[in-house]
């Protein structure tokens, strides 16, 4: 039976990417002036998107993305369904369909750049850090407060090979958000790599990153760095040790988050 099962044709699927290209488009400035008062939406748009958000809310993200192609293809483009898929094709790791989705959010919704910092997150997962930065700088200059957009300008800055912004940048963070844990790592990561601070500098930075994100197993490997350079092998096979361990539970982890 399991043969047989093994051997059974599979039904071929039909990725995102091909139903985005065959979604219908809409000129832009189709949606100006309505797509911002729901009661101006075409009849039945607003309960569709409605049940598009409530699944979005409960991470139910396959199904969110099957509301936001059905309410697409009935009414092209509309604005706020975009925007939906735009994070939905995301949480799926789908950076590229992301990011063209976000693109066509904002050439119908320009002002509305605030709302669009998972662009800068999908061009900067794709790699494309130019664009990253671009795109978060822009996203700052309608909300300087947004600090996972300051985050984001940070890695970028430091990927560009731009090391003493991207400390700053991280610096910032850490200001307005002492608990940021990533921010706290790649503080300590480049201190080290780049030299950047003093010895002492680099343990504290450590010791304050470990404080915070006790789990994260770069963290330990960070720290068997910094014991090994200095010539402490005893504290460097304990960090790494636990490295490992931990690293092991995390690839548990991303195996389960991708299914």
């Amino acid at each position: 039976a399991c043969t047989e099962k093994e051997q059974a044709p599979t039904a071929p699927t039909i990725q995102s990417v091909d139903l985005l290209s065959i979604l219908p488009t809409a000129q832009v400035g189709a949606w100006d002036g309505r797509w911002e008062d729901q009661s101006l939406w075409p009849e039945g748009a607003a309960a569709s998107y409605a049940e598009l958000t409530e699944a979005f809310i409960a991470e139910d993200f396959p199904l969110s993305r099957s509301r936001a192609y059905t309410l697409l293809s009935e009414h092209a483009e509309l604005p706020p369904a975009l925007h939906i898929l735009g994070l939905t094709l995301f949480r799926l790791r789908r950076y590229t369909d992301a990011a063209h989705v976000f693109e066509r959010f904002l050439a119908h919704a320009p002002g509305n750049a605030s709302e669009t910092r998972v662009l800068g997150h999908c061009y900067y997962s794709l790699g494309r850090y130019e664009e990253a930065r671009e795109h978060y700088q822009r996203v700052l200059a309608a909300a300087p407060d947004s600090l996972e957009s300051t985050f984001g300008l940070a890695l970028t800055q430091m990927r560009r090979g731009e090391f003493a912004s991207g400390m700053a940048l991280f610096e910032s963070v850490l200001e307005k958000q002492p608990a940021h844990a990533d921010a706290a790592y790649w503080r300590a990561r480049l201190s080290f790599d780049e030299e950047l601070a003093e010895w002492k500098e680099v343990q504290t930075a450590c010791r304050g990153a470990l404080e915070l994100a006790p789990t994260d197993p770069r963290v330990w490997f960070l720290s068997a760095e910094i014991a090994n350079e200095q010539g402490d092998v005893e504290s460097a096979a304990s960090a790494r040790s636990r490295f490992e361990w931990l690293e092991s539970k995390q690839g548990l982890v991303r195996s389960l988050q991708r299914r």
